[in-house]
């Protein structure tokens, strides 16, 4: 088939295939007797698998895996596809603790994570059930960002902070590392509103179904083309 033909189906220019080939993501063309390039079920398969598994794992990590199909080296291309696996994984994972750091605020929680005026460190660290040592740390991590005192020159905490403390105490209990964590909270942080943090963990939620269903029919694709080159080798 032409490059036309092949990239029709996905939206893409004849330019896009060449710089495909020229990147190794689809095995290079044969060529016509007048020097045009020309294409097959493998460089289908190829694409496929590029273009399924991308939007899952990311252009560069997808063009990796599909190379490393195309060198033959299908353990490789297990390992990798493992930890994508692991990496979504964890990432609904973090969800749950988040959605259930959300949703599990009884009224006496609420009463617990509220303060009427700024607070010192030692009095949200016993809140949270840690030591002031452990605040600083998460401060140091940008994960909370308490305002000074402009009397004393301390810092002290609101009910933000308290909560935000209080969801970092939840996803550490998850093992979640504190650059996770800080990402989280200061994504969360933009939605206050009970209403506002439903929508973002909806959102939250969605993506990454979204995700993982991409990455099985990624995978599928992957699959279909190392069962081709299989095939191929089968038949030499």
């Amino acid at each position: 088939m032409r490059p036309i033909d092949l990239a029709r189906p996905y939206g893409l220019s004849s330019q896009a295939i060449r710089t495909y080939e020229d990147r190794g993501i689809i095995p290079a063309a044969y060529r016509t007797d007048g020097g045009h390039r020309r294409y097959g079920e493998r460089h289908r398969l190829a694409l496929a698998a590029f273009r399924e598994s991308a939007p899952a794992l990311g252009h560069e990590f997808s063009a990796t895996v599909v190379q490393s199909a195309h060198l033959g080296e299908y353990d490789h291309v297990l390992d990798l596809l493992a930890h994508a696996n692991t990496r979504l994984a964890d990432d609904r994972a973090a969800l749950r603790l988040v959605t259930s750091a959300v949703h599990s605020h009884s009224p006496t929680e609420q009463s617990r994570l509220t303060v009427s005026r700024p607070v010192p460190i030692g009095v949200i660290a016993h809140r949270i059930g840690v030591q002031p040592a452990t605040i600083r740390a998460w401060e140091a991590a940008r994960i909370l960002a308490p305002r000074r005192d402009r009397r004393t020159g301390h810092r002290v905490y609101d009910s933000d902070d308290l909560r935000d403390a209080h969801l970092a105490r939840q996803l550490r209990r998850g093992h979640r590392s504190l650059e996770e964590i800080a990402t989280i909270v200061a994504e969360l942080r933009e939605h206050r509103t009970q209403e506002h943090l439903e929508q973002a963990l909806a959102e939250w939620r969605d993506a990454a179904r979204a995700r993982g269903r991409a990455l099985l029919r990624g995978t599928a694709a992957i699959d279909r083309l190392i069962e081709h080159d299989a095939d191929v080798d089968r038949d030499d």
